[in-house]
């Protein structure tokens, strides 16, 4: 019994030699000198927190790459210092010569806020990594993960961030105020409200406590122990649900409650 053979297909795709079998199907492909990535005249990589930077920086001498690093304080003075240190220690340990401030890149992790002072300072084109992203292993030391962000930007792994002037960080910075205080008026206005109920006066039901003039000049009344101003021309103002044109009675506030609003 004569055993059946399978030929075997050779076919292009640009650079790619791809091994074809009798099926039709690719089974093996070869690359055939096809450019990942260059590496970077130098690397440099932050591990901010606090209190301190850790400073990590590669230089390429030949064919050989070397390890610079330091560590400084998070005041202005020293993170411009710094600054200041990585340009001469590329300058002067590079082979051949590289003048960083041609190009100058830099990769740190994202820090909450910690790593804007890096930002302002430095400017150049840094690449904010995710930390969860940067680990390069499970033993975790600053002077590794310097390390490991540096190598990322000797590579060029990460692409430059997005870094947005100052005009659309303090317009970010306003719209995220008016949010913040948006919600802590609604979550007063909550308390307010439960408050009251407590004492078995209900006036939410007639709207909202911050944003109702009406019921914000109730409450007030309430603890000056005084009848509010009724405004006949707002509707808002009016119940129809007790068969009356305006509010009930004000019912009396507790002595300590009065107090509790003194103080």
């Amino acid at each position: 019994m004569a055993k059946s053979t399978s030929s075997r297909k050779e076919k292009k795709k640009g650079k790619k030699v791809v091994i074809v079998n009798d099926n039709g199907k690719d089974v093996i492909e070869e690359e055939n000198g096809k450019e990942i990535r260059t590496t970077r005249d130098f690397g440099c990589g932050l591990d901010v927190h606090n209190l301190f930077i850790e400073v990590n920086v590669l230089v390429k001498n030949n064919l050989s790459v070397y390890e610079y690093r330091k560590s400084f304080d998070t005041d202005w003075i020293s993170v411009n210092k710094a600054k200041e240190w990585v340009f001469d220690t590329i300058r002067n340990n590079s082979n051949p010569p590289v003048n960083p401030e041609n190009n100058f890149h830099y990769t740190l992790e994202s820090t909450a806020t910690y790593h804007c002072v890096i930002l302002t300072a430095w400017g150049g084109h840094p690449s904010i990594v995710n930390p969860y992203l940067a680990r390069s292993g499970t033993k975790k030391t600053d002077k590794l993960d310097a390390r490991g962000l540096s190598l990322a930007d000797l590579t060029g792994v990460w692409e430059p961030s997005y870094i947005p002037s100052i005009d659309v960080i303090e317009l970010r910075m306003l719209v995220d105020e008016r949010k913040q205080f948006l919600s802590k008026a609604t979550q007063i206005g909550n308390h307010i409200n439960n408050l009251l109920l407590k004492l078995g006066i209900n006036l939410g039901r007639e709207g909202s406590v911050t944003k109702s003039n009406s019921i914000r000049s109730m409450i007030e009344a309430m603890f000056q122990d005084e009848a509010p101003e009724s405004d006949d021309s707002n509707e808002e103002n009016k119940t129809s649900s007790e068969g009356s044109n305006h509010y009930p009675p004000l019912p009396s506030i507790p002595e300590s409650v009065v107090l509790f609003n003194q103080v």
